[in-house]
């Protein structure tokens, strides 16, 4: 079954809107939730942008193309944000200046704590070459409930979910060694460690972040990257400018990322890193979130 927050009331929802606005004193504040939110969401490079000259554009992201191969088909969004009291409208004028500076196939985010007037919301149908998604305050609280940003819930049994984790959340590697394979070496000979966040849609994409402090200590006429993984001493390899590596399918599959319908989920990357022989292992687990209950 697939798992869902706790329904919210209206009264609940509303209170959670009034929490985020007092909460985010700022524009600068509410650009940050909005970063945290559009990462949870899956979206990749999110960059807060807001400053004076901007053309409105508060952040910018992007949504990566299948297994990374290429640019051709990645998708840009360029969000605003913009803080206002709950139940204040956002007018099509804002509406309209967002879509003016999107060239295509660029989509635009608007994303308010308010409300959108009807105007607004009408005026999206009329160039459906430069698509602008509305978030006001209502679909904010359901997203930030759906990927448990700033929001806590009562704790109820589900077996259901106990089933998944029991059987889907486990680490990669393996203590005990494949046939034919050597034993992953221990941990203290990769001296140092990092950790990597993994989105759904680097698991759609299949591919796996690299952590900065790695790859500024690779040569730069490296194209692959010795790594332990899953019990196994596999070569990867890495994109430099894009910090990832590839070719990890079947260890997403296999750590319970990806499932047999297609549903993926977040993870996180346990490197270590020996800066000597420039070769690295890591461990990737499937995270468990309050949503998936």
């Amino acid at each position: 079954m697939s798992p869902r927050p706790p329904s919210q009331s209206h009264d609940e929802g509303q209170t959670l809107l009034e929490g985020i606005y007092e909460f985010c004193t700022t524009g600068s504040h509410f650009e940050r939730l909005c970063r945290a939110l559009l990462e949870a969401m899956g979206l990749g490079d999110v960059v807060v942008t807001g400053r004076p000259g901007d053309g409105g554009i508060d952040l910018v992201c992007t949504r990566e193309g299948v297994e990374g191969l290429s640019a051709a088909d990645s998708i840009t969004y360029r969000i605003q944000a913009k803080r206002c009291k709950p139940g204040l409208s956002v007018t099509i004028q804002a509406v309209r200046a967002l879509r003016g500076i999107l060239v295509p196939p660029e989509k635009g985010i608007f994303i308010t704590t308010g409300r959108f007037t009807k105007s607004a919301l009408d005026f999206l149908e009329q160039d459906p070459s430069r698509p602008v998604i509305l978030i006001d305050g209502d679909r904010l609280v359901e997203l930030c409930v759906r990927h448990a940003l700033g929001v806590e819930f009562r704790p109820v049994f589900n077996p259901d979910r106990l089933l998944r984790q029991i059987e889907l959340d486990s680490p990669l590697s393996s203590t005990t060694p494949e046939a034919g394979h050597a034993r992953s070496p221990d941990d203290e000979a990769f001296p140092e460690a990092y950790t990597t966040r993994i989105s759904r849609n680097d698991v759609r994409s299949m591919i796996l972040p690299l952590p900065g402090n790695i790859l500024n200590q690779l040569p730069e006429s490296s194209e692959r990257l010795v790594v332990w993984i899953d019990g196994k001493e596999e070569s990867l390899r890495f994109n430099r400018s894009r910090r990832y590596v590839s070719g990890i399918a079947a260890f997403f599959r296999r750590a319970g990322l990806m499932d047999d319908d297609g549903t993926n989920h977040c993870g996180l990357a346990a490197w270590r890193f020996d800066p000597k022989l420039k070769r690295a292992k890591v461990t990737v687990a499937r995270t468990a979130s309050p949503r998936e209950g």
